[in-house]
């Protein structure tokens, strides 16, 4: 139901986002690397060889850790901001779109929308729901308003 695509990340957004991540992810891995190598070699020179094989298995065992929770971290952080963008709960203090549909004296129906509706889709709502008004609203932290039940806008108004 987006009608309105542009400032949603696309695919290539998020994969740019994550191999930038991914990447200063492997840098850090190649820093503890480097430093668990230089270690080993010290522990190899002081306590020989079987010492050695333990100080790299460590190495090799916290920079896949490292590796993995990075990744990890990337590609959460890329999603929240790919959620983020028109979706409903993080948007209380600039208010969050509400579309209401009515038929007078009979029923009514209200759901919080993400903020890419616009009031075209509200009344593409009514329609498929056989109501016969919309009333548009916002709802924030400390307030909620409404327009009319003739579909005008709400004031303050929350974007639509």
């Amino acid at each position: 139901m987006r009608t309105n695509t542009a400032d949603a990340p696309g695919p290539a957004d998020l994969s740019d986002r994550r191999n930038v991540t991914a990447t200063s992810v492997n840098i850090w891995v190649a820093v503890i690397t480097a430093g668990g190598v230089l270690g080993a070699a010290l522990i190899a020179a002081s306590y020989g060889n079987e010492k050695l094989d333990s100080a790299l298995a460590s190495v090799k065992a916290l920079s896949a850790l490292v590796q993995e929770q990075g990744i990890q971290l990337s590609n959460a952080k890329a999603d929240t901001a790919l959620l983020q963008r028109g979706s409903i709960g993080l948007a209380a203090v600039d208010g969050q779109k509400l579309c209401r549909v009515l038929v007078a004296d009979k029923w009514s129906d209200g759901m919080i929308v993400p903020k890419d509706w616009s009031k075209d889709m509200c009344n593409d709502y009514r329609l498929k729901t056989k109501g016969t008004k919309i009333q548009l609203g916002c709802i924030k932290t400390d307030e909620i308003t409404l327009g009319g039940e003739d579909g005008t806008k709400p004031s303050p108004n929350c974007g639509w």
